[in-house]
């Protein structure tokens, strides 16, 4: 991407980094974070939980599949979970799931919609600005679409796009932001500049 310049001086420096850091890391978070064995079924309760807390948001996708259960509806999801005899939870922990049980396949559409309206946004505009001899406006882009890239991960086991990540949406205003201003900038025959009104 252009972000990050590999060298050996930087690995060496990463890899010294690790070592220093590491014996100061407090035990309990390395064996979470670094045991394999916790990833198992059988030893992740954390996993296992989630696991119910999926299947009970399936089975409300499976009843109301179109237009889901209402937009922030705290209860539904709750009375499934609550008879499993696990955490009490009012989500799936994760963004996606979550966005079909509350609105159904019409939101999750809207959502899958919006997506890829701002990844086009951003990409377009970074290649016009990387076209134009722009390197830093282009670089700010490409360090947008990571971010994006991350939180669209990061939202697989966690409701991240309903979190208040001010930094993530003020980067996503400033790319629709420059995205107009590469449209304003074409001509108006210009085909790509009709491309970058309809994303």
């Amino acid at each position: 991407t252009g972000l990050v310049r590999a060298t050996v001086r930087s690995a060496a420096a990463l890899a010294l980094l690790a070592v220093v850091v590491v014996p100061f890391i407090p035990s309990g978070v390395y064996e979470r974070a670094f045991d394999m064995t916790r990833y198992s079924g059988e030893r992740a309760d954390t996993l296992q939980e989630r696991e119910m807390f999926w299947h009970a948001g399936l089975d409300v996708i499976a009843d109301r599949w179109l237009l889901g259960i209402g937009l922030g509806n705290q209860n539904a999801l709750a009375a499934r979970v609550t008879p499993l005899g696990t955490s009490p939870t009012r989500s799936t922990h994760t963004d996606y799931l979550q966005t079909l049980v509350e609105t159904g396949l019409v939101g999750a559409l809207a959502l899958a919609a919006f997506l890829v309206s701002l990844h086009r946004r951003c990409w377009r505009a970074e290649r016009r600005f990387q076209a134009e001899g722009d390197a830093r406006t282009a670089l700010l882009l490409t360090a947008a679409r990571v971010a994006f890239y991350a939180v669209l991960v990061n939202a697989f086991h966690i409701e991240t796009l309903t979190l208040p990540l001010k930094g993530f949406w003020l980067s996503m205003g400033i790319v629709v932001a420059l995205s107009e201003v590469v449209r304003e900038a074409m001509p108006r025959g210009d085909p790509a500049a009709g491309e970058g009104g309809r994303a």
